[in-house]
């Protein structure tokens, strides 16, 4: 869905230059903050995991998107799209898709989780899954801390907010701001959020889940609907690693099939979420 929105007389290059100099000088300011604090506290101290965590998503993600919003536009706010709350309709939408994209979600996590590269590259793919084992080693110590609600505020709210600042409300309205197919600019702005990520053995649904938000935004105007489900899907990981900690009950396991059962569950969660989003199309469109 297009709004009307005013731009100062900036090229789309020039606009795509400043975002991304704009991220890297905030980047390096977060680094070097996080280098600060980390001499202070050492590295497996609680207090700069949070530091790292509020200081990543305020200053290398959600401070390049204004910085770069308020240089080319009039209505910063606007240009985000954070000037519109969704209904209550949408709310309950969300929660629905996201609870009947579930078992899908989680097959294609395995599948992409379990891809093997030929022999000849294996040196590449240890290389990979040791580096993405340190990065969930990381999340593993947050997700195991006690207070989960701090947990839900940062990973889940806050993280949700500031990614979809950058990526929807940022580089994704950048993309549409020139005339290009609109699908191709959602597209892209989720594999480039899959790729920031660095982690080839879950790229592709984060793909997936990258373009389910940037339809969402895109329908419905608003960016709080992207930002809404994420921090759904961000806080639904924290409860559910809660829950398979509390009462061994593994919430991932849903839709995938054992050894030689087809995925009905899968295909079934595929349809639903598909019935559900087009609904969703025809009801923000009006």
């Amino acid at each position: 869905m297009k709004n009307s929105l005013n731009y100062y007389n900036i090229k789309f290059s020039q606009k795509i230059t400043l975002l991304v100099c704009a991220f890297l000088l905030c980047l390096i300011v977060t680094t070097m903050l996080n280098t600060l604090v980390l001499s202070i506290t050492g590295a497996d101290s609680m207090l700069y995991i949070n530091i790292s965590i509020i200081t990543q998503n305020l200053l290398a993600f959600i401070l390049p998107v204004i910085i770069t919003a308020i240089f080319i536009t009039p209505s910063p706010v606007k240009f985000m799209e954070l000037d519109k709350l969704p209904s209550g309709r949408v709310l309950m939408f969300l929660i629905c898709a996201y609870i009947a994209m579930t078992p899908a979600l989680n097959f294609i996590v395995e599948w992409n989780k379990n891809i093997s590269f030929p022999e000849s590259m294996a040196g590449i793919e240890s290389m990979m899954r040791n580096a993405e084992n340190a990065a969930l080693a990381v999340t593993d110590k947050i997700l195991d801390r006690n207070n989960i609600l701090l947990s839900i505020l940062l990973v889940g709210c806050l993280t949700g907010l500031s990614e979809e600042v950058f990526f929807r409300g940022g580089l994704q309205k950048i993309l549409l701001s020139r005339p290009i197919n609109a699908h191709i600019a959602i597209w892209l702005t989720a594999f480039i959020f899959s790729l920031m990520h660095f982690q080839f053995f879950g790229f592709v649904p984060r793909v997936l889940i990258g373009a389910f938000f940037g339809y969402l935004a895109w329908w419905s105007g608003s960016l709080w609907t992207a930002v809404i489900a994420h921090a759904i899907n961000n806080s639904t990981v924290i409860v559910a690693h809660a829950i398979n900690k509390q009462y061994a009950f593994n919430l991932d396991n849903l839709g995938v099939p054992q050894a030689g059962e087809f995925p009905w569950l899968a295909i079934a969660s595929i349809i639903v979420t598909t019935i559900l989003i087009i609904w969703y199309k025809k009801t923000a469109s009006k």
